[in-house]
C-alpha cells in the first residue's frame, strides 16, 4: 500500500546519517537491540479506529524514524524493534485535564508497575497522549507552534491581528524548554532494562508529531546525557537534542551526549537487556514517515498544518500537495485559511526527499544525505 524503503536502503540510510554525524566514517560493533512496547490513550485509539489505521503499522514507522536519527550516535548502534502496543480505556484512563506532565508520568509508571508482566516485560515502554492540559493559560502575545517555533497571534479569517487569544486549556504537550522543572520530568537517565525504563511522548496519531520527543526520551533511556552547560561545544545554545525540551532543537545529539551513551554502553554491556534479539510485532518494511503519509498527503485527509496547528485557523498554503517534487526547505509552510497569508511552518515527514543534486532526504526540517 505504501512505498518503502528496503533493508539495504535502511543500512545505507543509516550508515550515512552516522557518518554525516561525525563528519567521519564509523564502523559499529556494539550493538543494542531494544524491545520497545507502547501504550497509548483512548484519543489516539479512536484516531486509528476513525482513520482506520493499523496501530503497529503506525508505531513501527514512528520508531523507524527514531532509530534514523540515533544513528548519529558514535560507537554504538541502536536497533529499535516494536515488541507490542496497547490502548487504555476512557474509562480506566490514567489521565485527567486536571493533571500535567509530572502527574501523568508518574500515573503512567504506576501503571505500568501493575502491567509489567502481563505487558511482555518489554525494553523500554512508553506512553503516548495526544492532548494535555498546558499550565499557563494566560493570554499570550505570541505562540509557539508545534515544532517549537513562534507563530503571530491567533486571527479569524479576513481579519487583522487581533488581541492575544487565551491559551488552549488543552493542548499538545509543548514543554516549557527553559523551566528547569521540567527536567525533572523527562525519562531517567540510564534508565533501561530496569524499573524506570518508562517515558512518555505526545503524538497524533496522523503525522507522527512525536518522532522528536520520542527520540530525546529514548536517548536518556540510553544514557544520553543532559546538555546544561553555559559555554563549550555541549554549551545549551548549540541546540542538540538534549539542550531544550521542545522541538527547536536539531535531531542530532551533542559529542558529550553520544559519549554518555558510550560510557553507559560499556559500562553494562555483560548483563543488560539489549543482548537478546526482540521478537517484532510485525514485519518491518523500514519504511518512514514520509512514505507511509504519501497517500494521505496527496488526496488530502491530512493536512499538515491543520493536523499539527490544530488549534490554529490555518492550513498548508499550497493548495496541492505533491511528493513528486523534491522538498526544497524541508518546510511546509502555513497560511491563514483560505488566504496566501503565511503564519510560520511545519517541518516535512522525515524521508520526504529534498535537494537538488544527489541523494538525500528531510530529517526534522533539515536536508541529509544518504547513499
Amino acid at each position: 500500500m505504501h512505498s518503502s524503503y528496503s533493508t539495504v536502503g535502511r543500512l545505507l540510510i543509516i550508515a550515512t546519517v552516522a557518518t554525516f554525524g561525525d563528519g567521519q566514517t564509523n564502523y559499529k560493533r556494539n550493538l543494542m537491540q531494544i524491545g520497545v512496547h507502547i501504550t497509548y490513550n483512548h484519543e489516539i485509539q479512536e484516531i486509528f479506529e476513525r482513520e482506520r489505521r493499523d496501530p503497529n503499522y503506525y508505531f513501527t514507522v514512528l520508531l523507524n524514524a527514531v532509530e534514523t536519527r540515533l544513528a548519529t550516535i558514535s560507537d554504538v548502534t541502536i536497533e529499535l524493534t516494536l515488541v507490542g502496543t496497547n490502548f487504555i480505556n476512557k474509562s480506566e484512563s490514567i489521565e485527567d485535564s486536571h493533571m500535567d506532565k509530572k502527574d501523568i508520568l508518574n500515573s503512567f509508571k504506576k501503571y505500568y508497575t501493575s502491567k509489567k508482566f502481563k505487558l511482555g516485560c518489554p525494553d523500554v515502554t512508553f506512553y503516548v497522549t495526544i492532548l494535555a492540559p498546558m499550565i499557563d493559560t494566560a493570554p499570550k502575545q505570541n505562540m509557539r507552534s508545534a515544532t517549537g517555533r513562534t507563530l503571530p497571534p491567533h486571527r479569524k479569517k479576513g481579519e487583522q491581528a487581533t488581541p492575544p487569544t487565551p491559551w488552549p486549556p488543552r493542548a499538545y504537550f509543548m514543554e516549557q524548554a527553559r523551566d528547569e522543572g521540567s527536567w525533572l520530568y523527562t525519562a531517567k537517565i540510564g534508565g533501561i532494562c530496569g524499573n524506570e525504563s518508562v517515558g512518555m511522548f505526545y503524538d497524533d496519531g496522523k503525522t507522527f508529531f512525536g518522532v522528536h520527543a520520542l527520540s530525546r526520551e529514548m536517548a536518556f533511556l540510553i544514557g544520553a546525557t543532559r546538555d546544561n552547560e553555559t559555554h563549550g561545544v555541549c554549551a545549551r545554545k548549540n541546540a542538540y537534542l538534549t539542550s531544550f525540551l521542545d522541538d527547536t532543537t536539531t535531531f542530532r545529539l551533542s559529542p558529550c551526549a553520544k559519549n554518555g551513551v558510550h560510557r553507559f554502553f560499556l559500562k553494562n554491556q555483560d548483563y543488560n537487556c539489549w543482548n537478546d534479539t526482540p521478537k517484532p510485532i510485525m514485519r518491518n518494511n523500514w519504511t518512514l514517515p514520509a512514505q507511509y503519509l504519501e497517500e494521505y498527503l496527496t488526496d488530502g485527509r491530512v493536512d499538515l498544518c491543520k493536523d499539527q496547528l490544530f488549534y490554529f485557523d490555518l492550513e498548508t498554503c499550497s493548495k496541492r500537495y505533491t511528493t513528486d517534487r523534491k522538498s526544497l526547505s524541508c518546510r511546509v509552510f502555513c497560511c491563514d485559511e483560505d488566504t496566501t497569508v503565511r503564519s510560520g511552518y511545519v517541518v516535512e515527514p522525515d524521508g520526504r526527499y529534498c535537494g537538488f543534486l544527489g541523494h538525500k532526504m528531510c530529517i526534522h526540517g533539515e536536508c541529509v544525505p544518504f547513499s
